[in-house]
This record gives C-alpha cells, sequence and structure tokens, in this order.
C-alpha cells in the first residue's frame, strides 16, 4: 500500500477528520474544541476528505504546531486565529480551493478522555500521521511556532501538573513532593482540581509563577519513576519538542525525497500551494524549504534531547513512527536509475511564498545512470536495518 492510499484508507474509516476550512473561516470560533464535542458542521465527512486527498493538489492541510496545555492545546485562541488568517488570505488572493480540509490533531483524532472505542480509532490515526506530513502531492503543512505570552491574570499562570498521579497517591508515594508542594503553594488542597484527579493527575497553583519553577525543579527528584511534573502552560520552544521536530522531519524528508525525481518535481511545479508553510502573527507568510532537513541520525539525537508532555512514553512513540516510515518508503518510490543533481540557490526575494516552486527544486545538471543489483541489494540491507535502529 502507497503512503498516500493509507492516507486515503484512514479518512474513508474516519479514524481521521479533517476540519472544514470553510467553517473556520465562517463560524470564527474562539477556540477549537476536541474531536468529540465538535458540531457534525465543523467535519468534513469522510467521503469527501478522501475526494480532496485524491485531488493531489495540496487541498488537504495539516497543522504542526507546540501544545500549550496538557489539556487543551490552544486555551487563549491564539493559534486559531493565526490559522484561520493564513487561509483568510488564500481565499483573498483566490488560491483557497472551493472545499479544503485541515488536519488539527486536537479535532481531527479522538482526545483524553476516550472510551475504548475511541482508543483504538486514535492509535489507527496515529499510525498514518507520518504518511499524512510526508505527502507530497496531496498535504500541504503550515508550521506555526510562536508561543503566546501568557497573561499574568491568567488561571493558568503559576500552575504545575504532575501527571499520573493524584493528591491522594502523592501523599502516600511521595511525601517528599508533597512536603515541597505544601511549603511552596500554602495549601495544596486547595488548588487540586478535583476534575484533574479524575484523569489520575495533580494541579497545583502556586503564587507567582517563580514559584511554581522553584517548585517543579524541587520536586522531580522525589517522584516515581512513571510520574513527571511540568508547567500546565509550557513555553518550551517549537524546535525543542518532540511531536512538532517529528512533524517537520517528515515533511522536510517528503519534500526533499520528491525533488530528486524528474517526474515528480514536473508534477509538483504545477500546484498551486507550498508543500510547507511557516504562519507568523502579523507577519507575512513564508515558504520553508528542504534545505533544514536535518540527517536521520541528527534527527534521533533530537529526540533524545526534546521535550515531551507524556515523557518517555511519547518519545519511544515518536521514535518508533519515525523508523517504522522510513523502512516503509525509502526506497518503496525509487525508481531502477539514480539521479545526480546540481541545483543553483535562488534569493528568496525572487520567490512567491504561496507557490511550489524554490531553491531545491530549481535543477541545473541532472544525469541518470541504471542501478545494478549490488546496490539494490544494499537498499533492501539498509531499509531492514532502519527498523532495527
Amino acid at each position: 500500500m502507497s503512503a498516500d492510499a493509507l492516507i486515503v484508507e484512514l479518512l474513508a474509516s474516519g479514524s481521521i477528520r479533517l476540519l472544514d476550512v470553510h467553517w473556520l473561516l465562517e463560524t470564527n470560533p474562539g477556540s477549537v474544541d476536541r474531536r468529540q464535542e465538535l458540531p457534525p458542521s465543523a467535519l468534513l465527512t469522510p467521503s469527501v476528505a478522501v475526494d480532496l486527498m485524491r485531488r493531489q493538489d495540496r487541498s488537504v492541510f495539516a497543522l504542526t504546531y507546540p501544545w500549550l496545555t496538557a489539556r487543551t492545546p490552544d486555551p487563549e485562541g491564539d493559534r486559531v486565529h493565526i490559522v484561520r488568517q493564513f487561509f483568510l488570505d488564500l481565499q483573498n488572493t483566490g488560491r483557497l480551493p472551493q472545499s479544503a480540509g485541515l488536519f488539527w490533531d486536537f479535532a481531527s483524532l479522538p482526545q483524553w478522555p476516550r472510551t475504548e472505542d475511541e482508543d483504538r480509532i486514535f492509535g489507527e490515526g496515529l499510525q498514518g500521521m507520518a504518511h499524512l506530513y510526508a505527502s507530497c502531492l496531496g498535504v500541504a503543512v503550515l508550521q506555526s511556532k510562536e508561543i503566546p505570552t501568557l497573561p499574568a491574570d491568567s488561571a493558568l499562570a503559576g500552575s504545575i501538573l504532575v501527571k499520573g498521579i493524584t493528591l491522594d497517591e502523592l501523599r502516600h508515594e511521595a511525601p517528599e513532593a508533597l512536603a515541597v508542594i505544601e511549603t511552596l503553594s500554602g495549601c495544596p488542597e486547595a488548588s487540586a482540581s478535583a476534575s484533574y484527579a479524575r484523569y489520575g493527575n495533580t494541579r497545583v497553583r502556586f503564587p507567582s509563577h517563580a514559584c511554581a519553577i522553584e517548585a517543579l525543579s524541587s520536586i522531580k527528584p522525589h517522584l516515581p519513576p512513571a510520574v513527571h511534573a511540568l508547567m500546565e502552560y509550557s513555553d518550551t520552544p517549537y524546535d525543542k519538542r518532540g511531536w512538532t521536530t517529528f512533524e517537520t522531519q517528515v515533511a522536510l524528508e517528503g519534500l526533499g525525497r520528491s525533488t530528486r525525481h524528474r517526474e515528480m518535481r514536473a508534477e509538483m511545479a504545477k500546484l498551486p500551494r507550498a508543500k510547507l508553510y511557516l504562519l507568523r502573527r502579523g507577519r507575512p507568510v513564508r515558504r520553508v524549504n528542504a534545505s533544514t532537513l536535518m540527517s536521520a541520525t541528527r534527527f534521533e539525537e533530537r529526540i533524545q534531547r526534546a521535550a515531551f508532555t507524556n515523557g518517555n512514553t511519547d518519545r519511544a512513540h515518536v521514535l518508533k513512527l519515525f523508523r517504522d516510515h522510513r523502512q516503509e518508503i525509502a526506497f518503496a518510490a525509487q525508481p531502477q536509475s539514480y539521479v545526480y543533481t546540481q541545483r543553483r540557490e535562488v534569493s528568496s526575494d525572487a520567490i512567491d511564498p504561496w507557490t511550489s516552486a524554490g531553491p531545491t527544486e530549481v535543477v541545473v545538471e541532472m544525469v541518470e545512470r541504471p542501478i545494478g543489483r549490488g546496490v539494490r541489494k544494499q537498499r533492501a540491507e539498509h531499509a531492514t536495518s532502519l527498523g532495527a535502529r
């Protein structure tokens, strides 16, 4: 099964749902709810989503962005504003398709708390994420890196979240950590929300942001191995997070891989939309090219240092998704010849940020040579070894 065929299958089954871009523009919601709470009109039907993917003209968009809290990724609606403005700009310049869908993880996959069936759907959808972001012709990726400044009077200011343990469990299993919390917060019972306990977590509000940071560094050594603490509002930069690093890497890999093939370059040059856009509030949209693509080794090193809301569980999952993706697609689409190319850089001022043309797609010289059996054997062995790295 090809990568795009897998995405079509997941869209057809409803494992992945797409936000209706025109609904986003017409309703102007202050925030996007989790999938289970969205009105039916907010999501494209599976059949429409499949049709968009099969167009192969990047009428499907996928958002990569940093979650700001563990419970809701966009508590103040800043991300909705930035994304909506991008689509308004597309609409105003005549570049928005008549029908368009957006993969936004919080709205496209079932979110916690989930039923057993929703857990299954979530797992199925997650397996297709690498293919979704990497799709060369079917999907345009929207990268939103900004971390909005949290208002001082926000309910999230000065709060930490201890995941995987309730306040009562903390009292019995990690009394030293609780002692730190009691010293710095004054009354943890008063600030520990019952709704958090229902999900097996503890949330504690401190008098100030600085106090919360001090508490966070002090309690971590005293927590059980399966428990981890974090600031409830995360200001960790986009480039230091695990999921966003993964999403950007596979998107750039798809772009870089496709530019090595003459036929694919020709198809991409016809597309009305670029592969990867950087969205910035109040600033022009910028097209991102494959020059920032990391090697697989460097990517894995970056993931080992990256921040994850769910700690090492998500780290292992991202590494497995990445390795599986590389094993599946590394050489599947390669022809029986190899292509040597030289490229010249084009001034970014001369590039239309809305289109797919860019410096990594301008070929000066291309030489094709047949691939011998020895090279094909090395490819197969290398593809097999990727899954065990």
